[in-house]
């Protein structure tokens, strides 16, 4: 089944992408986007790696309705 990320990519919502992941995510997820931040680590369910191939497989709509 393929999800349609409702959001055109390009350059301006590249970079509020950018923005949201600093404010929302970095702090589970890591500077790095490996699920490997002291926060994250300290959660009882750790934070995925977002750079895993798994992950990069993931269509943006797919990722689009996880997050």
């Amino acid at each position: 089944k393929y999800l349609k990320n409702p959001f055109q990519k390009n350059r301006q919502t590249i970079e509020k992408g950018k923005i949201y992941y600093e404010y929302y995510c970095r702090h589970c997820h890591g500077e790095k986007a490996d699920g490997e931040s002291i926060v994250g680590q300290s959660l009882g369910v750790h934070p995925q790696n977002l750079t895993s191939d798994e992950i990069q497989s993931e269509s943006d709509g797919e990722l689009f309705l996880t997050i």
